[in-house]
């Protein structure tokens, strides 16, 4: 059976998050046990996800002491 890119995307992703177990995947996504461990185990994903993910990295929140150093070294400030 072939499966589309985006059930394969859908099943890393959940599989990913960690939130559901692979028999609560395999049951959301209407799949057997033995396709879903083929489409985690043998099929590659898309990819799609890691800009989402280098995307969200990059908007680090700065901590405190970041926020009280940027405001005394700030050009308005000089």
């Amino acid at each position: 059976m072939k499966h589309s890119q985006k059930l394969i995307d859908q099943a890393h992703d959940l599989a990913f998050r960690g939130e559901l177990s692979n028999k609560a995947i395999a049951k959301k996504l209407k799949l057997t046990a033995n396709q879903l461990h083929y489409i985690l185990y043998a099929k590659e994903d898309s990819g799609y996800w890691i800009e989402d993910v280098k995307e969200i990295m990059n908007k680090k929140e700065p901590t405190i002491t970041e926020s009280f150093l940027d405001f005394f070294i700030s050009e308005d400030f000089r």
